[in-house]
């Protein structure tokens, strides 16, 4: 689309949502309609053109559409970040683990201390 044919756009009120498959497919749509439009070198008054079109065309919010045309600005491509999650630390070792199977097989309904005895005396055989 021309400019022009944006502004058309955006002062109308048509409905118009793209579906993307994706994330990838809509920072695509995003990629390239700033690729084709050479953004970084339209005027203010253009840019803002540009951008209410990809609001509308996208569904996204405004913030969200700034985010990404400023990581589009300092890196020309925009990419899915991996998300960060946090890990808990691992409390048990697989030795740990086979170790609880091997007593939970041998002995059904066990209290808390008499398995912890069971555990030191395999434990104990094992080091020896």
């Amino acid at each position: 689309m021309t400019l022009e044919e944006m502004r058309e756009f955006v002062e109308s009120n048509r409905k118009l949502r793209f579906r993307a498959e994706d994330r990838a497919a809509l920072y695509g749509l995003v990629e390239k309609v700033l690729r084709t439009q050479r953004y970084s070198k339209l005027k203010k008054s253009e840019r803002s053109v540009v951008r209410q079109f990809l609001i509308r065309v996208s569904g996204l919010s405004r913030a969200q559409m700034a985010r990404l045309i400023r990581r589009w600005m300092a890196d020309r491509q925009i990419r899915s970040k991996e998300p960060v999650r946090r890990r808990f630390p691992v409390r048990y070792t697989a030795e740990d683990i086979a170790l609880l199977s091997q007593v939970d097989a041998a002995h059904e309904d066990l209290s808390g201390p008499r398995m912890v005895r069971i555990f030191e005396r395999i434990q104990s055989t094992a080091g020896m």
